[in-house]
Order: C-alpha cells, then structure tokens, then sequence
C-alpha cells in the first residue's frame, strides 16, 4: 500500500513507551481550507497529549474526491494543492491524497481504515485514528448510510469541537449518534468553538479583511482568475 503521511512528518516514537499512538485526522470538502482547519488540529493534539498522555504520530488533511460531486466544490487538484501549501511550513500536519486519487467515492471509514493500517505496519504496533470534525458533522451523520456509520465508529474515535451553527441542528448531547457512542465522542472545549465554515468564506458572508485572515494561503483558480488593478 502507498505511504499516507510523508515518512519525514511522523513523530519518532520512544523504543521504551508503552503510551498510546494515535494519528488525528480531519476529512472534508476544503473548499478551501482556513486557519481554523489547522488550529483544530492543534488543539486536539493539546489535548490528546496534555488530557490523554498519548503520543501522536501525525496530523492528516483529507481532502475529498470529486467523486463527492458536491456542488460548487473546486476539484480535487486544486483543493489538494490548497491543502499542501497551507500545510508546508506545519512540521506535523500533511495531506493524504488517497480521496482525491480516487475514482470512486470513499467512505469516510475506508479512509480511516487505510490510514490506520498503513501506519500500523509502518511502525510494527498498535496506532489509534482519531477523526477530528466539528459537531455540525456528526449531526449530519443521521442522513449517512447506517452502514458507513457503523463502520465510522469501528475505525475510530471522535474529538469533536463545538459550533453554535449546529444548533440549528439539535445538540449533539440529545442526538441519537451520541447517546448511541459515547465512548467514541469526546466533545473538544467549546469555549474555542468555531462558527466560520468554508461556505460562508467562498459566498462572501465576511467583509474582505476576515476572509483575507481566515483564508491562509491565497489560491486563485484558474477559470476564477481576476486582474487586480
């Protein structure tokens, strides 16, 4: 199988340590990619080492295929390169292209199952995934084949960060997917919770300043090309 994680980002792991390894994980559109991506990937390594004592291996983009065939999403070409410039100067965060060199859809949880596999046969031991998301995604899990549910949460556990949009939704805490996996949902702290997507930045709901600090790397695609004055 190809490597998922360029070999020169994986943590070195202590012969002599018996903790935990896990690699974070965080799928979806990118469309585009923000700071806010990034930082929820920090936090939850804070928090899987500070709270969980556990070594982590990696930090993991996925970006979605156009196979997804989400309306409006860029394509994978140019979402991938997005991804890789905003994480080029991260000396822990890379991108798995595995989705976007894919002709097919991928579930989620064949992502996950991959990643994890890899890395357990490159490492010779145990590593744990751990899906990193907002809570606005595990909601929209009720609307997923219950099969690839399912599956989700064979792969991997969930940290999960808070978002006041998603309560338009229903709390995660009532939902049926909580109650159903509460020892695969760790709620991140919400006092950090985030409440900018990529769709509001790409349909300009924010004045040019915020978007200029919420989008990291300034990407122009190619057929959305403008000359500045």
């Amino acid at each position: 199988m190809m490597s998922v994680l360029p070999r020169d980002k994986l943590s070195q792991i202590p012969q002599d340590s018996d903790s935990e390894v896990v690699v974070l994980v965080e799928c979806g559109s990118f469309n585009p990619v923000t700071v806010f991506h990034l930082l929820l990937l920090e936090l939850a390594r804070d928090v899987i080492e500070r709270e969980e004592g556990m070594i982590v291996l990696g930090g993991l983009l996925s970006p979605v295929g156009d196979a997804y065939g989400k309306p409006g999403l860029a394509s994978s070409k140019d979402r991938l390169k997005m991804c890789e410039l905003a994480t080029q100067s991260s000396t822990w965060i890379t991108v798995c292209s595995l989705e976007c060199n894919s002709e097919v859809f991928l579930p989620t949880w064949k992502v996950l199952m991959m990643v994890r596999e890899d890395l357990c046969a490159y490492t010779n031991r145990t590593v744990h995934v751990k899906l990193v998301c907002g809570e606005d995604l595990v909601l929209s899990m009720s609307k997923w084949v219950p099969e690839n549910v399912e599956n989700l949460f064979q792969q991997a556990s969930l940290l999960v960060m808070p978002r006041s949009s998603a309560n338009s939704n229903g709390n995660l805490l009532d939902a049926d997917i909580y109650k159903r996996n509460p020892e695969k949902i760790k709620l991140l702290d919400d006092s950090l919770a985030f409440n900018v997507s990529s769709s509001e930045i790409r349909y300009g709901h924010y004045t040019e300043l915020p978007r200029r600090f919420l989008i990291i790397i300034l990407y122009v695609l190619p057929q959305n090309r403008q000359t500045q004055e």
